[in-house]
């Protein structure tokens, strides 16, 4: 099976036209709105569906660079090796002592998408770090999203 998310983003979003569109229609929610309040729905439920299409992408490119990242890593970088020996003392000299707090960086990395002292913090006291530092947009942009339109 092909993974193609940009065909599949499409597809998704040809259906949901094509089911908005055939409707039935329904009672106004407001006596002066007939239509408005139908086409602001379709609209923000076509933008709630290119968003999470999005946000799969993103996901799906997160959970890849990690496994990049995780590709031949034992778990420390005491059993790591470069394929330039000039590479490799530069990178153990600059680590020098510090070898645990590197490999704890790279476990919050491995673990979060991303690394931060706030999420090494959130790490060392046990939260639960998986995909953190993956950003997701489509809730609470169609959540907040009419909020922020309504103050302008």
């Amino acid at each position: 099976m092909v993974d193609c998310e940009p065909c599949w983003l499409a597809a998704c979003l040809a259906c949901l036209i094509r089911s908005l569109n055939s409707f039935v229609k329904v009672e106004p929610l407001l006596p002066e709105d007939d239509r408005t309040v139908q086409y602001s729905l379709r609209s923000m439920l076509i933008f709630y569906f290119m968003l999470a299409g999005l946000d799969r992408v993103n996901l799906h490119i997160a959970a890849r660079e990690a496994e990049l990242l995780e590709n031949q890593y034992q778990g420390s970088i005491r059993q790591a090796s470069c394929s330039q020996i000039q590479d490799e003392m530069n990178t153990r000299s600059e680590i020098g002592n510090q070898v645990d707090k590197v490999d704890k960086v790279i476990e919050v990395l491995l673990k979060a998408g991303m690394t931060s002292d706030a999420l090494r913090d959130a790490h060392m006291h046990g939260v639960v770090l998986r995909h953190s530092g993956v950003v997701q947009l489509a809730i609470p942009l169609i959540v907040l999203g009419p909020f922020v339109i309504e103050s302008f």
